[in-house]
C-alpha cells in the first residue's frame, strides 16, 4: 500500500508502526478526553508522532471482525490528536 501511495506527488506519506513505540496496554487513570497529561513516557512519544499528521491509513490484521488490541490501545491513548483528521482502515486477513 505504501508503494502505491508514494506514487502520488501531491501528498507525503510516512509509515508508522505502532510496535516501534512500545505502548503498554492502555492504563491511564482518567480518560484521554479529559486530560492530555499521559502517565507513560511511551504515550507522550506516541502523541508527538501522531500530532504531526493530517490523516491516517490504518492497515491492520483483523481479529474477530475488529482491529487488533494493540491498535485499539494506540487509538485510546490519544484523543485530541485524532480530532478533525481523515482516517481509512484496511483490515487484512
Amino acid at each position: 500500500m505504501k508503494s502505491i501511495a508514494d506514487k502520488r506527488t501531491d501528498v507525503e506519506f510516512e509509515l508508522v508502526d505502532s510496535k516501534d513505540y512500545n505502548l503498554p496496554r492502555y492504563n491511564e487513570s482518567v480518560p484521554t478526553i479529559m486530560a492530555q497529561d499521559y502517565a507513560t513516557s511511551e504515550a507522550d512519544t506516541w502523541l508527538k508522532k501522531i500530532s504531526k499528521f493530517d490523516g491516517f491509513v490504518f492497515v491492520t490484521p483483523e481479529y474477530k471482525k475488529a482491529v487488533i488490541s494493540g491498535l485499539k490501545d494506540g487509538i485510546d491513548y490519544l484523543y485530541v490528536e485524532w480530532n478533525n483528521k481523515s482516517v481509512m482502515v484496511r483490515n487484512s486477513k
